[in-house]
């Protein structure tokens, strides 16, 4: 019992420190992260990993202008309401404008289940976007690279010439056989 106290104590001390370094919330991060992964392409994945994260930093400003004053309960919620429309109205066709909605939903119902010093909740946000989306785009380009030198061996081995299928091509032929 005295061990789980000690623990406990522990990480009540750590946490200004976690929050100092930008890791409240490490969902976000593993959230960030994914996004890129739906681009059919490479340009498509590079372009959402940019919009996640100039969306976040636009997102993040709404947000502070909404938390800034101090503002009543009943207005968070509002804005809670309008961020959550503009995030549905825009996610299928301009995914940076839908994330400028995303971010204030998420951070002012976090603040609102938990209210935190105003700081702590924008830092957070930003090293943990900008941490998942590195994190995607330096795994793309490795798993790139590697399909890339796969295809190069194989055309270097003599088995297959002229159009090498690639993982991608691949994959494009199994959908297209499985809709027929």
């Amino acid at each position: 019992m005295a061990r789980l106290r000690e623990l406990r104590l522990l990480r009540r001390r750590l946490r200004p420190a976690r929050h100092l370094a930008g890791f409240g919330h490490p969902s976000w991060a593993g959230v960030a992260a994914t996004i890129p992964l739906a681009g059919a392409t490479a340009v498509v994945q590079a372009a959402r990993a940019t919009l996640r994260f100039v969306g976040t930093l636009a997102g993040i400003a709404v947000t502070y202008l909404l938390l800034a004053p101090g503002p009543p309960t009943w207005v968070l919620w509002i804005a809670v309401v309008a961020s959550m429309l503009l995030a549905e109205l825009f996610i299928a066709r301009h995914y940076g404008i839908a994330v400028v909605g995303i971010t204030p939903t998420a951070l002012l119902t976090s603040h609102l289940a938990s209210p935190a010093a105003l700081r702590f909740l924008l830092v957070d946000r930003v090293v943990e976007t900008a941490v998942g989306v590195l994190v995607s785009v330096v795994l793309l380009r490795a798993v790139r690279a590697v399909r890339r030198g796969a295809s190069r061996r194989a055309r270097g081995a003599g088995g297959v010439t002229g159009g090498v299928a690639t993982a991608d091509a691949q994959a494009d032929r199994a959908r297209q056989t499985c809709e027929e």
